[in-house]
């Protein structure tokens, strides 16, 4: 079931939800006009808004009355004055009024664990199959170690329909917002990649880009007008972040992430990744190497920290749809990409089917299928690969796993 809100919710636009402006402003307004009594009214003597608007009393002029009368010229001294009074009431009312509105909360909603166990439910969508799903995904690694050439490599994949690391990666368009590069190296990593052409409009970028809240807003109205993108990329999280003053570090890592975890909660199959840096103090764990606070971690849907171990590269990577078994991985660099030195055995959608097939037994292609809800054709071809590579068989119409 999904979350209801008593209040504001993001605006629909179609098929895919924009943060854009939350709705409050006008429930104010709605609110104001509904109440027969306002505060202002009766501080200026009113009985009711009725009586005080005839008067010509609003919530900005309201101190310029008392006992429902207006006062003499003489009495309101000069406009500087007037100006000054009418600028503390309308802030006393606006603080009033802000600590009467309740706090947006979810309703609360009681579910039976009996039922979630015989429900289907939505598969994990992937931008990158078995690396990188939807959601928001965090990056990290030192400067210069080559973290955004390990995202364009995905980005590529993504966008030619190529594989990434042994995936066979489904085309689709891809938006990089690259706030520290420029385009002419920006091209220059490209014709590094090998790419010396691509088809209009699936790779996007900018290096120039809105901060904070405006920055997130820019990027809903940019995948709501083409929903073909389902990648994003912001490189760095140091140049796309805004601030908040009187906040603690939590709070503000938690406000400046958080409504882009929501961004792709809003929008189901879109991936965005961050990439931001790491600590300059070694850490024992991957996770506390991030340069930040633990809200950082706490407000992502996955991890990849990228650093070093003696002379390796090493990829750790956790999230919360994370399917593989693996958490850390060694990658070699050369020729401008990355590879894995130890790639798994099986890839990430064999291993899928082992497991369906591990669950139900031998099976036709239909019913392995249906158990990974792919189409009949997707799972004959990965049927067919798989017992190319010896790790299926098929016999009186069915299939078996051979490892």
């Amino acid at each position: 079931m999904a979350t209801t809100w008593h209040a504001c919710a993001w605006p629909s636009t179609g098929s895919r939800r924009s943060p854009g402006r939350c709705s409050m402003t006008a429930a104010r307004a709605t609110d104001e006009l509904s109440d027969p009594r306002p505060d202002w009214a009766l501080q200026a003597g009113f009985a009711n808004r009725f009586e005080a608007e005839n008067e010509g009393c609003t919530p900005r002029n309201f101190s310029e009355f008392r006992d429902g009368k207006r006062l003499p010229a003489a009495a309101l001294g000069s406009a500087a004055e007037r100006a000054k009074r009418q600028r503390a009431s309308a802030a006393a009312v606006d603080a009033a009024r802000k600590k009467q509105e309740p706090e947006l909360q979810p309703m609360a909603q009681i579910l039976d664990a009996s039922a979630l166990l015989t429900t289907k439910l939505e598969p994990v969508r992937y931008a990158i199959p078995g690396w990188i799903t939807e959601g928001v995904t965090l990056l990290v690694a030192n400067p210069k170690a080559g973290k955004s050439t390990l995202i364009l490599q995905a980005v590529l994949a993504l966008v030619t329909g190529a594989d990434f690391w042994g995936e066979a990666v489904p085309a689709g368009k891809a938006l990089v917002i690259d706030l520290e590069t420029n385009p002419r190296r920006l091209r220059r990593k490209l014709h590094e990649a090998g790419i010396a052409e691509l088809p209009t409009g699936v790779l996007l970028y900018a290096t120039a880009w809105p901060r904070g809240i405006f920055g997130i807003e820019a990027i809903a109205q940019a995948v709501d007008a083409d929903q073909a993108i389902r990648f994003v990329v912001i490189d760095t999280w140091q140049r796309f972040r805004d601030n908040k003053p009187g906040l603690n570090a939590y709070q503000a890592d938690y406000e400046a992430m958080a409504p882009l975890q929501q961004l792709c909660k809003e929008r189901p199959g879109l991936a965005i990744v961050v990439i931001h840096h790491k600590r300059k103090a070694d850490a024992a764990d991957p996770i506390d190497s991030i340069n930040g606070s633990a809200a950082m971690a706490g407000a992502v849907d996955a991890i990849w920290v990228l650093g070093r171990k003696g002379a390796d590269y090493v990829l750790h990577v956790q999230g919360r749809d994370w399917e593989r078994d693996e958490a850390e991985f060694l990658l070699t660099r050369a020729q401008g990409r990355w590879e894995l030195s130890d790639a798994p055995r099986f890839s990430f959608s064999e291993r899928q089917m082992l497991s369906a097939l591990d669950k139900v037994g031998p099976a036709s292609t239909a019913a392995l299928a249906e158990a990974l809800d792919i189409t009949r054709q997707a799972a004959l071809k990965r049927l067919q690969r798989m017992q190319g590579a010896g790790l299926v068989a098929f016999k009186e119409g069915a299939w078996y796993g051979l490892s």
